[in-house]
């Protein structure tokens, strides 16, 4: 082989990989009903009793934090960029609602003329969602929610 056909067989190596890895990760990240379930059924397992869960949710407009303190499973204190909130404020937030509500974005995929993305990447042990996007076309919709759970 010549040269220059090693260069050329080394940038449509280059061009595969480019096309190919964003495409697997892209594909890692969708939610699918299975995943939903497996990590839904290992947060209702494995959940801790108190924790402190920081939640970033970004609808566009300006992004909000909020803290949700919850000890023996009840809500003790609710945050809003540092505001405090009535306790039933927080709950939609919580891991176990927030699971519902990641099934009613699944319907949008079937309901949507336009499928959104729906992409969520869930804690190895614990099975809360640590980031969730929701993407819909029609209507214009983004949404993105990152959590952190700190245990007590």
């Amino acid at each position: 082989m010549r040269s220059w056909q090693v260069y050329f067989w080394v940038l449509t190596l280059c061009g595969l990989a480019a096309i190919t890895i964003p495409w697997v990760y892209h594909q890692k990240q969708v939610l699918t009903e299975t995943a939903l379930a497996q990590n839904e059924n290992l947060w209702l397992a494995k959940q801790p009793s108190s924790y402190t869960l920081r939640i970033l949710v970004n609808d566009g407009g300006p992004p909000s934090q909020w803290n949700i303190r919850v000890a023996s499973g009840k809500i003790l204190a609710v945050s809003k960029d540092g505001q405090f909130q009535a306790n039933e404020a927080g709950t939609g937030f919580l891991p176990t609602p927030f699971f519902g509500e990641m099934r009613q974005w699944l319907e949008y995929l079937k309901k949507d003329e336009k499928p959104p993305f729906v992409g969520v990447q869930f804690h190895p042990q614990l099975g809360y969602p640590l980031r969730a996007v929701l993407r819909r076309k029609s209507p214009v919709q983004r949404l993105e929610i990152q959590m952190v759970l700190e245990a007590s």
